[in-house]
């Protein structure tokens, strides 16, 4: 009697001489024949799962950090021995992904070919496979694009070789996913070399790029100092002038690419063709706010706020009753002139004399009235010469403007290089120590920012502005609100309508239209906004009136009251035309949100504003270019590392009698397909359809086939063997006293229970009986 006996870890059995006499004893009978859980696998697949997750969590951790505000972007910055950690992170995820890679499709196509054994046993009734199947299970036709492309055909794939292909795809195509999202920017990050107050050595010296002005000292600016900036540049200013102060509301790599987005010409279409020629399209919707600190000025790696102002003007026409009677305020400003059978009135509600801006740094918005009435009447004995009854209209215009101040954050790597919303609130004393790098002025020995400060009492004595004018604050008229100081420029005491609303004698009449003509210091003649291109002469150009008045008759007074008016009503009647009001207005209020924060700014050459700074700081390239890259990584591992859980509880979940679908195990099944005359394969040639028609219609499940008594004769006679050779099967020269019971059939398994029962189980291909766990508990040895 032949015995059979273990040599191959796969699972497979090679011959061992016996004779009939001898009777194998319980110890033999437990190296027999027997089914086992391959638990081998799970050590392999556990492994894989450690490379696959472990760089995952690191750039998880990674990416997490660097998108934190908290970690990368804090007031303390990062120590170089934290940038070094990051970095050897960083390289030590770079490599197990890699290791991955490698290891990624190997892995998983072992798993599958260890879940094909259990997917080719029968473990349910209804259970199909044919030997085409099984063949291409044993193919591994899941890892190569010519057999996964054969096996789409029913009846050559299976479900296990279908979702197989799927799972290789993913491992196969994550690598260069992932090389694809990886991040090639790097991210700027402070450290605590960027620390502008007391940071580490080396310090990495941030520059100061501008100064910030500080709420108390805007509370002391003397007003002349910014009515003198704003007259100048209200007399000069030209629609494509660049203006450095101005920040579009909206913005966007256009408009700060965009020379003209810096020009009032942007936000206020010029009416005369010729300047309105310079601008492509309108962009009188787009809004804007005015800074001390240049538009686009960038602070690197350094969270910083700044103060930031702006002003919206409307105008309307309404009826004469319905201008003040009396002008309300603590101390409004008023004007009045009458030359001839000109009258004009103007009333600026408020205070003129005072800040209208408390010492807060959150958010305040203040509403500001401007009234202005122009009358001409109509006198056959004092005609108005100059003027055509078309233009000698009468109007009153009612305009008011809105200004908002408080803080925005500076553009720094942090918000894209762009600059943040209008806070409504100053940030806690704990945000500012957790999250900003502001510092107040050196006299303050560089203390946080809080949402009140006043310093200014306290250093008042030393207080200088530019230019170098001492100042006590307690006797000068203090800068007033944006429309307010805009009056003052345009009709106060040192503007040119001061010099012409002299009009007590014909002396003072000549010296008013000398000073005007001889300076031209009238503002907004230059202003496209505010002229018609038809309409030029009443528009008061100087240029015009004062030649055909002035200059062509120097000695003589006659016609300078006529020429007076003419300039004045030409000039006030802008303002008929709401539209072109409102852009006066708005330009004048822009050049004094300018000039307040500006000349606040320079108190004592910046030693009282808030310094501003600016640094590189250093580079970090995160994992993925961004959370979205990481998020559909994510989604790559999940799938792979359930796909691993479920093939290992698939694996465990019945026993094998072999590992893996092999060579050797492929030859077993063959010899049993001839032993049991179930198909052939045909001899040696290439395969044609009708030797595939065959292994389609043949069950290919490895199942129990029949059960036999040990005293019987278990195996075949060699004459049996002798006689199949003859009919066929080929031995070749290997001389043997009893035929390779591998080559016979598959493994007998014996019952653990009842060893002297004899009771043998024996797997076939197409065995119609199920191999389930009770099975494996009787028959295997553990």
């Amino acid at each position: 009697m032949q015995d059979t006996s273990r040599d191959h870890s796969d699972g497979s059995y090679a011959p061992s001489q016996a004779t009939e006499a001898s009777k194998p004893s319980p110890e033999n009978d437990r190296t027999r024949a027997r089914m086992r859980y391959n638990r081998s696998s799970l050590w392999v697949s556990s492994l894989f799962a450690i490379i696959l997750v472990l760089p995952w969590l690191i750039d998880c951790v990674l990416m997490s950090r660097l998108l934190s505000e908290s970690a990368h972007h804090q007031r303390a910055g990062l120590s170089s021995s934290h940038l070094l950690t990051v970095f050897d992170w960083k390289v030590a995820s770079t490599v197990l992904s890699k290791v991955q890679a490698v290891l990624a499709v190997p892995v998983i196509s072992g798993l599958l070919a260890q879940a094909a054994v259990v997917y080719s046993q029968r473990r349910s009734p209804d259970q199909k496979l044919s030997i085409r199947q099984l063949m291409a299970l044993a193919d591994r036709s899941w890892a190569g694009i010519p057999g996964y492309w054969r096996a789409r055909r029913g009846d050559v794939g299976s479900r296990l070789v279908w979702v197989g292909g799927v799972l290789i795809l993913f491992a196969a195509v994550q690598p260069p996913l992932q090389s694809i999202l990886a991040g090639t920017e790097p991210v700027r990050v402070v450290t605590c070399h960027d620390k502008p107050v007391d940071g580490c050595k080396p310090r990495a010296n941030p520059k100061v790029v501008g100064y910030d002005p500080e709420p108390s000292y805007m509370q002391y600016l003397p007003s002349i100092i910014a009515i003198q900036k704003v007259s100048s540049k209200i007399m000069s200013v030209h629609d494509m002038d660049l203006q450095p102060h101005i920040w579009n509301e909206n913005w966007t790599e256009f408009a700060n690419s965009e020379r003209q987005a810096s020009t009032l010409a942007w936000y206020y279409p010029a009416n005369v063709d010729y300047y309105a020629g310079y601008i492509s399209s309108d962009h009188s919707n787009d809004t804007y706010f005015v800074s001390s600190l240049p538009g686009g000025t960038n602070t690197g790696v350094l969270r910083q706020l700044s103060m930031r102002m702006n002003s919206t003007s409307g105008c309307t026409n309404v009826p004469r009753s319905d201008f003040p009677t009396t002008c309300s305020g603590k101390r409004p400003f008023t004007s009045t002139l009458i030359l001839g059978q000109l009258q004009v009135s103007i009333c600026a509600p408020g205070a003129s004399d005072e800040s209208p801006w408390t010492l807060s740094r959150d958010r305040q918005d203040i509403t500001e009235d401007l009234w202005i009435d122009v009358f001409v009447e109509h006198n056959s004995k004092d005609p108005f010469e100059d003027l055509e009854e078309a233009y000698a209209t009468n109007f009153t215009l009612h305009c008011t403007t809105h200004s908002t101040k408080g803080y925005f954050e500076l553009p720094n790597s942090h918000t894209n290089n762009s600059p943040g919303p209008l806070l409504d609130t100053w940030p806690s004393v704990e945000e500012m120590e957790r999250d900003w790098n502001d510092y107040s002025g050196p006299h303050t020995g560089h203390a946080i920012p809080t949402v009140v400060d006043n310093y200014t009492n306290q250093f008042l004595e030393d207080t200088f502005l530019i230019p170098n004018s001492k100042f006590d604050a307690t006797l000068g008229d203090i800068a007033p609100g944006p429309l307010m100081l805009s009056t003052l420029a345009m009709f106060g005491n040192n503007s040119w309508w001061y010099a012409a609303q002299n009009t007590s004698s014909d002396e003072a009449i000549f010296r008013g239209i000398e000073y005007i003509c001889q300076t031209g210091n009238i503002p907004f003649t230059t202003l496209g906004a505010t002229r018609e291109e038809s309409n030029l002469y009443f528009n008061g150009d100087p240029t015009e009136t004062c030649q055909l008045r002035f200059w062509s008759q120097p000695e003589s007074s006659e016609g300078y009251a006529e020429a007076l008016r003419t300039i004045l009503y030409g000039w006030l009647l802008r303002f008929n035309n709401t539209k072109q009001a409102a852009a006066a207005l708005g330009t004048a209020t822009y050049f004094a949100n300018e000039a307040v924060l500006t000349a606040s700014a320079d108190t004592n050459w910046g030693q009282y504003a808030k310094q501003i700074y600016a640094s590189d700081g250093s580079e970090i390239f995160p994992p993925y270019h961004s959370l979205a890259g990481l998020i559909v990584i994510s989604i790559f591992v999940f799938i792979q590392l359930a796909a691993l859980i479920y093939l290992e509880m698939y694996i465990l979940s019945t026993p094998v009698w072999t590992d893996t679908l092999n060579s050797f195990a492929m030859a077993r099944i063959g010899a049993d397909m001839e032993r049991r005359r179930l198909a052939g394969v045909g001899p040696l040639r290439y395969a044609g359809e009708e030797d595939l028609a065959v292994l389609k219609g043949t069950d290919g499940l490895i199942g129990v086939v029949e059960a036999e008594h040990r005293g019987g004769n278990t195996m075949r006679k060699h004459e049996e063997f002798e006689s199949d050779s003859k009919g066929g099967i080929d031995t070749g020269n290997v001389k043997q006293t009893a035929p390779p019971a591998a080559l016979e059939r598959l493994p007998i398994l014996e019952s653990g229970n009842d060893v002297e029962s004899g009771e043998h189980l024996v797997l076939g291909v197409g065995g119609s009986g199920i191999i389930s766990k009770d099975l494996a508990r009787k028959a295997t040895y553990v």
